[in-house]
């Protein structure tokens, strides 16, 4: 059976025009108005954005839109910057190159970085996975110096013994220390 398919795959294999390629790329975008966002319509890769085969490598759909656009491939270190910021959009009139500094420009711009760095973790009761909040984690710390047991404040909180323990030592809600 592998053997079969070996040989399909050898004798269907063949290299693609331009023109084809350029055609199985629009056949994954929902095409609509001109200044709508035309929406991948296939899987979406890692980091929110779309990929697709161009025949030699694979890259994110909508630098393949913006190459598309420009008649070129995107320089090195040239990025495919979004004005309506949906990364499944491959309408090319909402697509714009830049470089890095630009990208960063642009979504401080915007509002959607973390401040003080894009590499700033999130914390406190922003993360997703918190279970106490800032007003907590104060009066546990509060009611640790009091006396009170780890034990006692996690069965009050409802929370996990090792919650408790490492708001106790600084190891997380690090900083309302």
């Amino acid at each position: 059976m592998a053997r079969k398919r070996m040989d399909y795959l050898l004798i269907n294999h063949r290299k693609f025009t331009w023109e084809e390629r350029v055609a199985a790329f629009w056949d994954k975008v929902n095409i609509g108005n001109p200044d709508e966002c035309w929406q991948w319509k296939m899987e979406i890769g890692g980091k929110g954005y779309p990929c697709f085969w161009n025949g030699e490598y694979t890259e994110h759909a909508h630098r393949f839109s913006l190459r598309l656009k420009l008649g070129r491939k995107l320089k090195k270190g040239e990025h495919a910057l979004h004005t309506c910021d949906n990364p499944g959009c491959m309408n090319p009139s909402h697509l714009f190159p830049g470089t890095n500094l630009d990208n960063i420009a642009d979504k401080m711009a915007k509002g959607r970085h973390r401040t003080p760095g894009p590499k700033t973790p999130v914390m406190g009761e922003l993360h997703h996975k918190a279970k106490l909040n800032d007003i907590r984690v104060r009066r546990i710390r509060k009611k640790l110096e009091m006396g009170f047991t780890v034990s006692e404040l996690a069965a009050y909180y409802n929370v996990t013994y090792q919650l408790i323990w490492m708001v106790r030592k600084g190891k997380i809600w690090k900083h309302l220390l």
